[in-house]
């Protein structure tokens, strides 16, 4: 991967993102920032007219009428990201919370000056840098798979809401855990699974995780990452990707075609990916 080590910009944005190189040329030559308004707007406002900030908290919390009300006064800017950008990483700045509203993420670590390591993907209804609340900085990288809306909400203003409300401290107790057992289950599956089963493992685990927040439906969904981008967050080889995909296929398990997934047997497909949907 070339990088050009004279200029910082270019560093953070190339050395990290899972992106084809065209689709980072093309993100970094883009002159304007994109409005909001080019990304869906049913996917600002949840389910029966709540926040997806509500749907995020209520899925971990029973919260009441105070709470809402709390989550509804928190202070936010919106900022739309390209494909190949940097959300958020160790120098960017710490005052606020990003939730993912439309759109994918990969969290990424470097060791060393090694390549980076995918280490998740993240979807609309994801916190990306919870860790802010308590750490002084990140450890790892976000990066727009896609083009992204981000909402950004004030970190002293969450602070106070948590002081007030035992629920909504509750809750994002309850969300780090999560967090951290998707990390653990990631782990285990990228040391544990051979790649077919691991390709499988991703495919549940995405179809459980937007169905939560209402874009998955009946075994569908749009795949937010090309199968050569599955590859390089596995690390995988386009070929080893593509065959096991075409396995997958054969099996009658998934179609995979123009970004669309549908799987055709979850059973069958989450007993060869040893996948537990307790676990995300």
């Amino acid at each position: 991967m070339n990088v050009n080590r004279q200029s910082p910009k270019n560093v953070r944005r190339a050395s990290i993102a899972f992106r084809r190189p065209e689709q980072r040329a093309a993100a970094a030559s883009a002159s304007a920032e994109p409005s909001a308004k080019s990304v869906d707007p049913s996917l600002v406002r949840a389910r029966h007219g709540a926040t997806l900030l509500e749907l995020v908290v209520r899925r971990v919390a029973d919260i009441g009428e105070p709470e809402t009300r709390g989550l509804r006064m928190l202070p936010y800017c919106d900022e739309v990201f390209d494909a190949g950008s940097v959300i958020c990483d160790s120098v960017t700045s710490g005052d606020r919370i990003s939730l993912l509203i439309a759109g994918t993420t990969a969290s990424v670590t470097r060791h060393g000056a090694g390549e980076p390591i995918g280490t998740g993907l993240s979807v609309p209804g994801d916190f990306l840098d919870l860790d802010r609340l308590v750490m002084p900085a990140l450890d790892y990288s976000v990066v727009a798979q896609d083009r992204c809306l981000v909402r950004r909400y004030d970190i002293c203003a969450i602070l106070s809401l948590l002081h007030e409300h035992d629920a909504c401290l509750r809750a994002v107790w309850r969300l780090s855990l999560a967090e951290a057992r998707r990390y653990r289950t990631w782990i285990t599956a990228r040391a544990t699974l051979r790649t077919e089963a691991r390709i499988a493992h991703l495919l549940c685990e995405l179809h459980e995780r937007l169905k939560a927040v209402g874009l998955a439906c009946d075994g569908q969904f749009k795949m937010p990452i090309s199968q050569k981008d599955v590859g390089t967050l596995l690390g995988y080889s386009r070929a080893q990707t593509n065959r096991n995909v075409q396995c997958l296929r054969s099996r009658g398990l998934v179609s995979w075609e123009a970004g669309q997934v549908v799987i055709r047997e979850p059973v069958k497909l989450a007993e060869l990916a040893r996948f537990d949907a307790g676990q995300i």
